[in-house]
C-alpha cells in the first residue's frame, strides 16, 4: 500500500514530527495489521501531543476496530 510506503518514508525524514506515524496507524490497521497499527498508534499519541488535530485524529484512530481498546 502506498501510504505505509510514504508514511515510512515520512517518519523518517520527519524524525521530529508524528503525523507519519497517524498515518501508518491507519494504513496497518485497515490492512489487518493489528500489531503494526498499535504500534504506530502509541507512537502517535506520544509523539502527537503538539498536532493540531491530536484529539481528532486520536479519537479517530480509536474508532478503528484493531484499535478499539
Amino acid at each position: 500500500d502506498s501510504t505505509i510506503y510514504y508514511g515510512e518514508k515520512l517518519v523518517t525524514l520527519d524524525t521530529a514530527g508524528s503525523i507519519g506515524y497517524y498515518f501508518l496507524a491507519r494504513a496497518y490497521a485497515m490492512t489487518g495489521q493489528n500489531t503494526a497499527a498499535r504500534q504506530k498508534y502509541i507512537e502517535y499519541y506520544n509523539r502527537g501531543k503538539n498536532d493540531p488535530y491530536y484529539g481528532t485524529r486520536l479519537r479517530e484512530l480509536k474508532q478503528l476496530p484493531a484499535l478499539k481498546e
